[in-house]
């Protein structure tokens, strides 16, 4: 009997023990092969899936952590990926039941999945999330961190409140509410919640041009950084990728400089005109000058 009750103290002991018992998170740069409509679990985001896979190599980035046993609901688990590839930068989920063997994946797409549509705006990284046994999720029990550089955002000129979090569900795409945390280290933080794991898109809107773009006329050409675009049925289309340069619609060499002569000429007249303007004003003060000693001698013999 007593070495019955050893056993059995000492095995719920490592039980517990466990309860937040976590493998190391696991960082993975691959090639990987990736199925057109991503199962988990048998389902896709909070929907099934049972669609034929479709595959594609897609270059890909992943980090994922596993909780062997939590047997507390009502806690919070959180990963923070620690990649400074991944710019989700923490996932919490809280649990409302208890949880054997789950886990959470993050993985960043390096190039655009061709099943998915763009969500439209101006798309900054795309990510999935999948999980293993963390069902049931709510508006509340998922929180998701996330940062974008500050040179993306400036260079780009992208207008910061436009800032978005995007989820992919039901083959439509849905703005997630967002709450901007401050920043640092060249970076925007921001916060959001959802209630799926799904593929989500960072992605804003550019601030209005300083310009007014050219009215588009049929025929009419202009440049969009090297790229000549042609106004085609009312609508600006690419029609030529230049190799160097683009200006005033058409592809160059190089940048044309200026003509010195143009600037030489009318820099040496305008020289010329002021010294004889004050070569003629002192003449006439020195003859004046020898007026008035004149006049004194005449008036003083």
């Amino acid at each position: 009997m007593k070495w019955f009750a050893a056993i059995t103290l000492l095995t719920v002991f490592l039980l517990f023990s466990s309860a937040y018992s976590d493998n190391e998170t696991q960082i993975n740069i691959t090639n990987e092969t990736m199925i057109n409509d991503t199962q988990v679990n048998g389902t896709l985001g909070n929907e099934s899936s049972n669609a034929t896979a479709n595959v594609t190599e897609i270059p890909k980035i992943t980090v994922n952590k596993k909780w062997t046993f939590i047997n507390e609901p009502g806690v919070n688990i959180s990963f923070r990926t620690n990649h400074s590839e991944i710019d989700i930068i923490e996932i919490i989920v809280s649990l409302r039941n208890p949880v054997n063997r789950a886990e959470i994946n993050v993985i960043r797409y390096l190039e655009w999945p061709d099943h998915i549509p763009e969500p439209g705006g101006f798309l900054y990284h795309y990510y999935e999330i999948t999980q293993k046994n963390l069902d049931n999720m709510t508006q509340e029990d998922l929180m998701i961190e996330f940062h974008v550089n500050r040179t993306w955002v400036e260079n780009e000129r992208i207008n910061l409140s436009s800032i978005v979090l995007s989820a992919y569900l039901n083959e439509t795409w849905i703005d997630l509410t967002v709450s901007t945390s401050g920043g640092t280290n060249g970076f925007y933080t921001f916060t959001s919640k959802t209630p799926w794991f799904s593929f989500l898109v960072i992605r804003g809107e550019q601030l209005p041009s300083l310009e007014p773009p050219p009215e588009c006329t049929d025929g009419r050409t202009r440049c969009d950084n090297v790229t000549v675009q042609q106004c085609i049925d009312g609508k600006w289309q690419d029609v030529q990728d230049c190799e160097k340069y683009c200006a005033t619609g058409v592809c160059i060499e190089e940048i044309p400089t200026p003509n010195l002569w143009l600037i030489i000429i009318p820099v040496f007249v305008l020289a010329v005109y002021i010294i004889w303007r004050f070569r003629g004003k002192l003449m006439r003060e020195r003859n004046l000058d020898s007026e008035k000693t004149y006049d004194k001698l005449k008036d003083n013999p």
